[in-house]
């Protein structure tokens, strides 16, 4: 439980430390444990370059010290009092490695951190800045890991804890959220600058619409506050597009790298990474392009800067009210608005009373959290972070998660209508589904993909034209949205891709790592018997009795025709293995042969053949 209580009527966080050099002493046992761990680290990469961000630490040889498990000598180190003292010793092996790395000053290190160190009789505030000052790592380097499996017991006291953390200059993350039942009750108290989701969530994301849609709400809510959100346990290229693609800032998992105790095999940058990235890279997006146009640069205020600056900031701008601020690697923290800081302007004293450090500690004490996306991420992403939220004054915009500029309110606006504008002409006008360009531009990335499989649907009806003839355009349209409405229904909330190619021919698509293709064609025959059921409701009784009704054909005649039925073409393949151009002929070649079935379903694989 997190327990920050005092140590002998003294607040542990106020009493002076000592140095590294003077660590507080284990006892035999506890100091042989530590002479057989090591830490192995893990790479943290940027989901857009492959660069690396972080790493973290990670204990090893437990079982080698004698214990069953990491978690199991943890609690016992508890139980015997020393888990402060047997941190530290930790803490100061873990930064020591770190600083091994040569580019360590422009990354990160995660450290799992656990609260019960506050319990311990010989804690002492401050070992932590010492150690981190011996080693030269900057203090907002390092970034301490909180997991729910310590439930909060003194929510006033765990918020001090929080605040004195990052007022030390050092991040916070929370780990493992979505494994447990606390998590939303962690995440609210502690205002984490990194969310770390859960690998229950991330496993076989790409062909779970359920997993899609929490992350993507949890995505949705990190971005509003500002945190910045990573993927763990990425273990296949197909993951890692799917949580690109939903909007993950960081990734973590095997995919990238295993946890490495050789610090020679941590790299700057993971070509992994980067091969996905380019195989799945995008053609040109319109709405980024009216993004890129709205961004603008408001000069930064660095939180290491005195507190004094902000007079001249509002003093000497009157165009705005705020301003981003930043860490020491550029990392947007939020924003100070002129209302924070209003009653020191317009008072007599409030130059002195910002400037004495028993008021004002430093600028961070005014920070506001800002939502911040990526410039690389879709404007559709970016809008639906900030759509229901009109009280924002606009958004943080970085670029690999360093600040580029600042998108505002009425920008979000104008790019909102310009991209409505955009979409609608490029969905069909009848039933607003995508249109020819959107189903070209997801075939286009769909053989791109990391994905085992991709299925492709063609639907279209039988007879269309004799039906149309007889019974007149406007029951051709309402059948047409019959059909539309089916597709949505049976298609809509279940990962697929819908498209209305035009007239009566539609389009369906979706990327698959199973190889059951037989639930994607039990779901095309659902769609043709749900459609020849319902489209019964637009003939006359006398042609729905008899099961024909009479139209003239192309040439004059009158002749026979069944009732309205749709067929059916499904096709499989693997992504990168086909041209667009050769997917349009077997499609085609699929669709006729579905005409000429009984059932009016026809298959084709193009993986095994």
């Amino acid at each position: 439980m997190f327990n920050l209580s005092t140590v002998n009527g003294v607040n542990p966080m106020d009493v002076p430390a000592s140095g590294p050099e003077d660590l507080i002493p284990l006892d035999e046992k506890w100091r042989q444990v530590v002479a057989v761990l090591d830490f192995a680290f893990q790479p943290i990469v940027n989901y857009y370059s492959g660069s690396i961000y972080a790493v973290e630490a990670l204990v090893r040889n437990s079982a080698e010290a004698g214990f069953r498990g990491i978690f199991d000598m943890f609690d016992q180190a508890y139980r015997d009092g020393v888990l402060y003292s047997f941190d530290l010793a930790l803490r100061d092996r873990a930064v020591g490695k770190f600083s091994e790395l040569p580019f360590h000053s422009r990354i990160k290190l995660f450290y799992n951190y656990d609260p019960r160190v506050h319990e311990m009789p010989d804690y002492s505030f401050g070992h932590t800045e010492r150690i981190l000052d011996s080693y030269g790592v900057s203090y907002d380097s390092l970034c301490f890991e909180l997991s729910e499996q310590h439930r909060i017991s003194s929510v006033g006291v765990f918020g001090d804890f929080i605040a004195k953390t990052r007022g030390r200059g050092f991040k916070i993350a929370m780990d493992d959220f979505g494994a447990g039942f606390a998590g939303y009750e962690l995440f609210y108290h502690s205002e984490p600058d990194f969310l770390k989701v859960d690998r229950f969530l991330i496993s076989g994301i790409d062909s779970d619409m359920k997993k899609k849609t929490f992350c993507s709400y949890i995505i949705g809510l990190a971005k509003f506050l500002g945190v910045v959100v990573i993927a763990e346990g990425i273990e296949t290229e197909s993951e890692f597009l799917a949580c690109r693609d939903l909007g993950f800032d960081l990734m973590q998992g095997y995919f990238v790298s295993r946890p490495v105790t050789d610090m020679s095999c941590i790299q700057e940058d993971y070509q992994c990474v980067r091969s996905a990235i380019i195989m799945k890279r995008r053609g040109p997006d319109a709405g980024r392009d009216l993004i890129g146009r709205e961004i603008m640069y408001l000069d930064p205020i660095s939180v290491n800067d005195p507190v004094e600056i902000l007079f001249k900031r509002f003093n000497r701008n009157s165009e705005f009210n705020f301003f981003p601020v930043l860490d020491t690697h550029g990392m947007p923290l939020g924003i100070i608005h002129e209302r924070s800081i209003k009653k020191y302007i317009y008072s007599p004293f409030g130059y002195d009373l910002l400037h004495n450090t028993s008021v004002t500690e430093s600028i961070s004490t005014f920070i506001e959290t800002c939502p911040v996306v990526d410039e690389s991420m879709s404007q559709e992403k970016i809008l639906e972070i900030v759509a229901n939220s009109p009280e924002l004054d606009g958004v943080i915009v970085t670029s690999e998660l360093k600040y580029r500029g600042f998108l505002s309110a009425r920008s979000i606006l104008k790019i909102l209508n310009e991209s409505n504008l955009a979409y609608a002409r490029e969905v069909n006008p009848l039933t607003k589904l995508p249109g020819n360009i959107l189903i070209s531009r997801y075939i286009t990335d769909s053989m791109q993909t990391g994905a085992k499989y991709s299925i492709f649907f063609y639907f279209d009806f039988n007879n269309f034209k004799p039906f149309n003839d007889k019974y007149g355009f406007r029951k051709g349209d309402r059948v047409i949205m019959l059909f539309a409405d089916i597709l949505q229904k049976e298609m809509g909330s279940s990962g697929y891709f819908i498209g209305h190619v035009g007239g009566d021919d539609f389009f369906a698509a979706c990327s698959s790592s199973v190889d059951d293709v037989d639930v994607h064609i039990q779901k095309a025959v659902k769609i043709s018997k749900a459609f020849s059921e319902s489209v019964t409701a637009f003939y006359d009784r006398k042609d729905i009795e008899s099961g024909y009704y009479l139209s003239v054909n192309r040439s004059g005649v009158m002749k026979r025709y069944p009732l309205l039925s749709v067929s059916s073409a499904v096709l499989r393949v693997s992504p990168r293995t086909v041209s667009e151009a050769e997917l349009s002929d077997r499609l085609a070649e699929v669709k006729g042969r579905a005409k000429l079935d009984p059932e009016n379903l026809a298959y084709l694989d193009l993986v095994s053949s």
